[in-house]
C-alpha cells in the first residue's frame, strides 16, 4: 500500500524531500515565509485522506545546523510556547453603546477597529487565503510539536474547498504557508533545522 504527499514549492522546482533554507532573521525578527502547494498519490484508488495535520520534529536529514537536532527543536517548541494560543479571525465588535435618564437619551458610536495581534513566535503555519496575518498558528507543546497534536489542515487551505477540517480528496491540491520568527532574547544563535511532518489516515 502506497500513499504519497507530494509537495511543490512556490517556484516550482523543489519536490518533496529537499531542504529549503528560510533565511536569515535576528532577535525579535522572523524568516522569509515559504508558500507550499501539496496533494498526494495512490497506487490503491484511495480517493481520500483524512485526519490530515502538520507537526514539527527534530531534523531527520544529515543535520548541518550550529547545535544538534534536539536542541533545535526544542528551542522551536519553547519560542512556541511564549504565545501558545493562535489568533482568531477579527470579530466586528459592537459598534454602539447607550445609556438614558428620564430626560435625555444619548447614544455613541465607535469606529470599528482592530487590535495589532500579539506576536507569535517559534514556528508558525498559515492555511487561510490570502495568508492574513490572523491565521498564522504556532507549534507549541500543545500544538504541532507530535503527530498526536498535530496542526490540522484547514479546509479553506484546499482547492476545491473541502467539506471539513483535516480532509484531502484525491485531486485537489492544498496551501500553506511557513516561517520561524524569534524571540527578542535568542540564548544560542547560529543555522537551525527542524522537520515539518505530514500525518494522515486512509481507509483502503
Amino acid at each position: 500500500m502506497t500513499v504519497n504527499i507530494i509537495w511543490q514549492y512556490q517556484d516550482a522546482i523543489h519536490i518533496s524531500g529537499d531542504d529549503q533554507d528560510l533565511g536569515m532573521a535576528i532577535s525579535g525578527d522572523e524568516t522569509n515565509s515559504l508558500i507550499m502547494f501539496g496533494h498526494f498519490e495512490t497506487d490503491l484508488g484511495i480517493t481520500l485522506l483524512e485526519d490530515v495535520g502538520f507537526y514539527i520534529g527534530p531534523y531527520d536529514g544529515i543535520y548541518e545546523g550550529a547545535h544538534d537536532a534536539i536542541t533545535d527543536y526544542n528551542d522551536l517548541i519553547e519560542w512556541g510556547n511564549i504565545r501558545p494560543v493562535p489568533l482568531l479571525e477579527p470579530i466586528e465588535p459592537d459598534m454602539s453603546t447607550s445609556s438614558s435618564t428620564t430626560t435625555t437619551t444619548t447614544t455613541t458610536t465607535t469606529t470599528s477597529t482592530t487590535e495589532a495581534p500579539l506576536i507569535q513566535r517559534g514556528f508558525l503555519i498559515n492555511q487561510q487565503p490570502g495568508f492574513p496575518e490572523w491565521g498564522w498558528q504556532g507549534c507549541h507543546s500543545g500544538q504541532g510539536s507530535v503527530p498526536e497534536n498535530a496542526i490540522a489542515l484547514h479546509k479553506n487551505a484546499t482547492t476545491p474547498v473541502a467539506d471539513n477540517n483535516g480532509t484531502l480528496i484525491l485531486g485537489s491540491t492544498m496551501k500553506i504557508k511557513v516561517k520561524i520568527s524569534l524571540p527578542d532574547v535568542v540564548d544560542r544563535i547560529g543555522i537551525r533545522q527542524v522537520s515539518l511532518y505530514t500525518v494522515y489516515s486512509y481507509t483502503s
